[in-house]
């Protein structure tokens, strides 16, 4: 596994056990877990700002707590931002969160061209210059976004995939002299499709599991009409010719029991 997998890897994991415990994470809990990828200052900001892009709490960040005092101030003052770029037919807290990161990538002077002379230094390590290309790259980040906008996941949420796939082009730049904006636009864009077809793939086996437990729920009222109202668990299974435990789990989206109670 290289080591954009493994961070792509490693940052879904931590999403995953912010969902588990209330949406939040503690910045010790962060150092820790992406220790082995010697991340700088600069790229663990931006793991922060994607963790509350995706709505988590990074306990012991300062930034955070600033961040949403400042979007309170500004939502109402400029709250026709996001129709302005494109951004329509959000929820509220969506619409929230795109005025506010559009106006940060505005206030910033994000404006998708960066002369090859910051490219070069970012290619040879300079942080300083990494973090200039990232931010002006912010507003491609919402140009994609907005692209493939209406296919079932958020613009938030693209924006923040995208924003992945930046970083890691950005430290991937000294691999592609002279083709970098081709690149990071590749990066973007093949970050935010990744995830749409995760996104669809999930929707094919949530489809498919209901099938599965609809197709079951019919099995078990005709036993249930054959047996006079009496089942038992061991009677869906020889029925079914399916394990007692797939059972109880295609069933849990039901509500129903393998024994004939709600």
């Amino acid at each position: 596994m290289d080591n954009q997998e493994k961070f792509i890897e490693m940052i879904q994991d931590v999403v995953s056990m912010a969902k588990i415990n209330n949406r939040e994470v503690t910045t010790e809990f962060l150092g820790e877990f992406l220790q082995e990828l010697q991340l700088s200052g600069e790229q663990m900001e931006f793991v922060y700002q994607y963790l509350m892009q995706e709505n988590i709490k990074v306990v012991g960040y300062q930034a955070a707590a600033h961040a949403k005092a400042d979007n309170e101030k500004r939502v109402e003052a400029e709250q026709d931002l996001s129709k302005k770029d494109g951004f329509e037919g959000e929820t509220t807290q969506e619409s929230e969160y795109l005025e506010l990161y559009l106006k940060e990538i505005k206030s910033a002077g994000s404006c998708n061209q960066v002369e090859k002379a910051w490219y070069e230094k970012a290619a040879q390590g300079d942080e300083h210059a990494k973090a200039f290309v990232i931010e002006q790259k912010l507003a491609r980040v919402a140009q994609f976004a907005n692209q493939f906008a209406g296919q079932g996941i958020m613009k938030n949420d693209l924006i923040g995939e995208g924003n992945v796939g930046l970083l890691l082009a950005v430290e991937q730049l000294s691999e592609h002299p002279g083709e970098e904006e081709q690149f990071i636009d590749q990066e973007i864009e093949k970050s935010m499709l990744q995830a749409l077809d995760q996104y669809r793939e999930e929707k094919r086996e949530d489809r498919k599991l209901i099938k599965k437990a609809e197709n079951l729920k019919e099995k078990m009222e005709r036993l249930e009409e054959d047996l006079g109202g009496k089942m038992t668990s061991d009677d869906v299974a020889r029925y079914t010719g399916m394990d007692l435990e797939e059972i109880q789990g295609i069933l849990r989206i039901t509500g129903d029991s393998a024994d004939g109670q709600e």
